[in-house]
């Protein structure tokens, strides 16, 4: 995306990067001010400072080959569920499962235990797959895999639907397929 300079026939705000615009009535605001506006923060009643970050999630440390090649099958079967369910069963969700599989025990087997790293790396590693047919991104597959494995490690996820987790329970107690072995 191009971030446009101002060029206000008055002269102010000449040469401040504006905000992207996205319709008729976007801001035009330079960006310093978006998204950090000291006025939002005074409403919140909350100063920049006294805001913390939210603390990174990290995996518990991979136990075994068998186990890890174990989760990372579990991932892969559910991101195909998943996209058979919301859209048809394809072969290509199949191939994408094991893509996605792969992915996932690759990065685990470098030492990746902190969900953004994985969910970064996991869009990363997934961008060479072709996605033409799924009707998805690596981005949403990389983040459904953060949500089933933090689901799997019990961890309370948020924004989370109730088909969701019917599909991982369901997925849960059904023998891994074969066909998506690492």
């Amino acid at each position: 995306m191009r971030l446009a300079l101002s060029n206000s026939p008055t002269g102010q705000g000449r040469n401040q990067t504006q905000a992207p615009r996205c319709g008729p009535r976007a801001s035009t605001r330079p960006l310093a001010k978006v998204g950090r506006s000291p006025s939002v923060v005074a409403r919140s009643g909350r100063r920049w400072e006294d805001i913390e970050a939210v603390p990174a999630y990290v995996l518990p440390p991979v136990k075994s080959e068998e186990l890890l090649a174990e989760e990372g099958r579990f991932v892969g079967e559910v991101i195909r569920v998943w996209l058979d369910e919301e859209w048809t069963p394809l072969e290509v969700h199949t191939r994408l499962g094991q893509a996605t599989c792969e992915a996932y025990t690759n990065l685990r087997k470098q030492g990746e235990d902190e969900m953004g790293s994985i969910l970064i790396g996991m869009s990363t590693s997934l961008m060479t797959f072709d996605f033409h047919d799924t009707f998805t991104s690596a981005f949403d597959v990389a983040n459904k895999v953060s949500e089933v494995v933090m689901m799997r490690n019990g961890c309370d996820v948020c924004c989370v639907g109730e088909a969701d987790k019917e599909r991982f329970e369901r997925v849960s107690t059904v023998p891994q397929r074969q066909e998506l072995d690492v």
